[in-house]
């Protein structure tokens, strides 16, 4: 495998982020993604209680987590964390 020193095809585009870095360039910052609107990232701001109590009673009666997630729209981590405080 080469190393990235020898990639001569970088040199100019990463010569040009450096003098854009020590001019302090900072329109179109290069490497940039747009970021798309979140919402809430607790629970309670995107479930009812009902919801909540409806989550926590299917999963203890063995509804997969993987399903309850979908239907809700929801992470696997999020839906622990709401089926714990729950």
């Amino acid at each position: 495998m080469r190393r990235y020193s020898n990639r001569p095809d970088l040199l100019g585009p990463l010569i040009d982020v450096l003098r854009r870095i020590e001019e302090g360039d900072r329109q179109d910052e290069p490497g940039g993604v747009a970021s798309r609107e979140v919402g809430s990232l607790r629970p309670s701001d995107r479930l009812s209680e009902a919801d909540v109590r409806e989550i926590v009673a299917r999963f203890k009666a063995g509804v997969p987590k993987r399903k309850l997630a979908a239907e809700y729209s929801m992470s696997l981590s999020m839906l622990k964390r709401v089926a714990s405080e729950g």
